[in-house]
């Protein structure tokens, strides 16, 4: 049987076309891993670049890494030096308590961050919160003002975007106030859930100057108009406010962390329309549903 010739490419130069190829598809990671030893060791790292874990048996449509219950034990087995290396986009969604901790320690790099905790937080799962800095965080914010100095941590040091999940609190008000102090703050999602949000609103645009995107995600079951809410009447008239159709959370953060296009992408572009006057800047409602998208 005749050998395979050996690659004559320098390896810096092997190296980057199966570094580019698991960069632009980490599905086909498992299958360049099988290539050679050397390849193995490049591509592995964007094997957990985005890492997703849930806390039940539920089923993901295609995406890789996901992992559910069954998984948990095995996922906990990859080294914490692979996952601080590796992991930049970290969904975890109601994990026990010591697993979210875990991974959100070791995940120490991590650049999107995705936390839905279960029931009560410990305080040794909110300072592992509190401990991290990624750019991206979506979250129950209201879970984190009891951490002291909130304003201080490296939680809030440089995120850019945030999601404000369901609050279901009467802490609104101070929710908007921590969000108001952060000054690396240019994109910013609440729900209909939380739609007492909407009043404080345009103080929120008129304090927060760095802001550029400030999103209003509703279902299609429950889309909120000027007649039920007279102050987007108001909100309207600035142009980074935005209302979107929005209903598959997890798979557009999927998408988002593979390819770059997300929820945030399309609002970007729906604003650049506005202010270029390709389309009415009193037009604030991106029609387009999020769970039509697919990745």
């Amino acid at each position: 049987m005749a050998q395979c010739a050996p690659s004559t490419l320098p390896l810096e130069i092997e190296r980057e076309i199966f570094e580019q190829a698991a960069y632009t598809d980490p599905l086909c990671v498992p299958r360049l891993m099988l290539v050679a030893w050397r390849v193995k060791i490049w591509v592995e790292p964007f094997l957990y670049r985005v890492l997703m874990l849930m806390g039940t048996n539920w089923k993901s449509e295609q995406g890789y890494p996901f992992v559910d219950d069954r998984l948990l034990t095995r996922a906990s087995a990859i080294p914490p030096h692979v996952l601080k290396n590796s992991v930049r986009n970290l969904w975890l969604n109601w994990l026990p308590h010591d697993a979210a901790e875990f991974f959100i320690s070791a995940a120490a790099l991590v650049e999107n961050l995705w936390v839905s905790i279960r029931f009560n937080p410990t305080d040794s799962l909110l300072q592992a919160i509190g401990s991290v800095s990624p750019k991206r965080l979506h979250t129950y914010i209201h879970d984190l003002l009891g951490l002291q100095d909130l304003l201080a941590l490296p939680i809030l040091s440089r995120l850019t975007h945030i999601e404000v999940l369901s609050v279901t609190t009467d802490k609104h008000a101070e929710i908007w106030q921590v969000l108001a102090q952060i000054r690396t703050l240019t994109h910013l999602a609440f729900a209909a859930e939380d739609s007492e949000f909407l009043e404080m609103c345009p103080s929120l645009l008129g304090e927060c100057t760095t802001l550029r995107v400030l999103l209003y995600k509703t279902d299609s079951r429950d889309f909120d108009s000027t007649d039920k809410f007279p102050v987007l009447c108001d909100l309207r008239e600035d142009v980074r406010f935005v209302q979107m159709r929005h209903d598959d959370g997890h798979r557009d953060w999927r998408m988002g962390a593979l390819t770059g296009v997300d929820f945030w992408s399309r609002a970007e572009d729906f604003i650049a329309k506005r202010q270029s006057g390709q389309i009415d800047r009193l037009q604030y409602i991106i029609e387009e549903d999020a769970g039509t998208m697919t990745c």
